[in-house]
């Protein structure tokens, strides 16, 4: 643990008491016999030795608390890097939802459907009802903070960066469910014309959304459904991405401070449930 002396510093600590004892009873007898000098010496001896005995656990402290901050910064890094990652990853997935959403738009406003496979479009029209709650890791922030260790790291352009970043987590938190909220009240996709689900044990828990195309097109009320999923997506898109960036400032200045340089780790496409 970082506030126990090692047995090096133990034995130094028992041989310093032991001195004292020793001159503390050497005091006594000059105070006895009157040895005026040899009282004022031995008494700056004893105030030295005690000066110097709390210097150096002072400085034992010092060192213990910077092995402590500095471990503890490396651990935070590497968790600061994880979560660049997930939320790049994640925002990445709104992009590209985003963007095929937009080609089931333009078909169902009476363009072209020949830019979508029926994977697509169904992925892309599904999206238009999901708001997933999502909230990268923070073990080792959390614990940071819990013991007070996080106020003794780094400097305040560090705590503040990251400060801001969990601040926009917990926005994006409320955000999130405030959007959920509004899409939990507008209608089943399944309930429009044109629109079943049939079972296929081979799709995502089993369940398979058909649209008609034909039948969706020539439908004004199914177009403006979408519309109002696809503002909220990109609502949700436009605040994701700006979480992204406050990951990213936190990364370089925990980067700054540890002299690591920001190495993000990226684990591939996170899909929306």
């Amino acid at each position: 643990m970082g506030g126990e002396l090692s047995n090096a510093e133990l034995i130094r600590t028992e041989r310093s008491d032991g001195a004292i004892a020793v001159i503390l009873r050497r005091l006594a007898t000059s105070i006895r016999k009157q040895d005026w000098f040899a009282v004022v010496i031995e008494t700056l001896i004893v105030v030295m030795g005690v000066y110097l005995g709390i210097q150096l656990g002072n400085w034992n402290e010092a060192r213990h608390l910077n092995v402590q901050k500095a471990a503890a910064i490396d651990r935070l890094q590497d968790e600061v890097e994880e979560v660049v990652g997930f939320v790049a990853s994640f925002t990445e997935n709104f992009e590209q939802r985003n963007q095929e959403r937009v080609l089931a738009l333009r078909c169902l406003d009476g363009g072209s459907c020949d830019e979508l496979d029926s994977v697509t479009f169904e992925f892309a029209l599904r999206s238009v009802t999901v708001a997933p709650s999502v909230t990268p890791t923070r073990t080792v922030y959390d614990e940071l903070i819990s013991t007070g260790l996080f106020a003794e790291l780094g400097d305040a352009q560090m705590r503040a960066a990251v400060a801001s970043y969990y601040s926009q987590i917990n926005y994006m938190a409320g955000q999130t469910d405030y959007v959920r909220e509004f899409l939990l009240r507008r209608p089943e996709i399944t309930s429009f014309e044109g629109v079943s689900s049939v079972f296929d044990e081979a799709a995502p828990r089993q369940r398979r959304i058909v649209f008609d195309t034909e039948t969706l097109v020539r439908n004004p009320d199914f177009l403006e459904h979408v519309l109002f999923g696809h503002q909220s997506q990109l609502a949700l898109t436009e605040w994701w991405s700006g979480t992204l960036e406050s990951a990213e400032r936190m990364c370089a200045e925990v980067a700054r401070v540890s002299g690591r340089p920001c190495e993000p780790s990226f684990v591939g496409k996170v899909e929306s449930p």
